[in-house]
């Protein structure tokens, strides 16, 4: 995924069902997820999070190993990498959920190095 936001009115876009935990744990929890209709250019994830996801009101949702969820946070105002760092501190802390408050769909996940 491009992890780019969609241009409302000018972009076509899909919805479809993912499971965020596909491969990750034993139980499954689907939800939904757009992507652009045209192919695009996937994201470097390697490049820190995505600029223009800071213009959405996210849902940090942090969980340990058996899809237990630890914490869940709220930023609204683009300043994520505090709040992702507060959240790693703890250890039994696998991965972190990026969801669209919103929307609720699931935008992407993040893992410890």
């Amino acid at each position: 995924m491009c992890l780019r936001t969609f241009r409302i009115g000018e972009e076509r876009r899909i919805l479809f069902t993912f499971d965020p935990f596909y491969q990750l744990e034993p139980l499954p929890l689907p939800g939904p997820v757009f992507v652009h209709e045209r192919e695009c250019q996937r994201y470097d994830e390697h490049t820190g999070f995505p600029e223009e996801m800071r213009s959405h009101r996210l849902t940090l949702n942090a969980y340990a190993t058996g899809r237990r969820l630890l914490a869940q946070e709220y930023v609204e105002d683009g300043a994520v990498e505090p709040v992702i760092e507060q959240l790693l501190t703890d250890s039994r802390i696998r991965y972190i959920h990026v969801r669209d408050t919103e929307a609720g769909c699931y935008d992407f996940r993040i893992e410890r190095a």
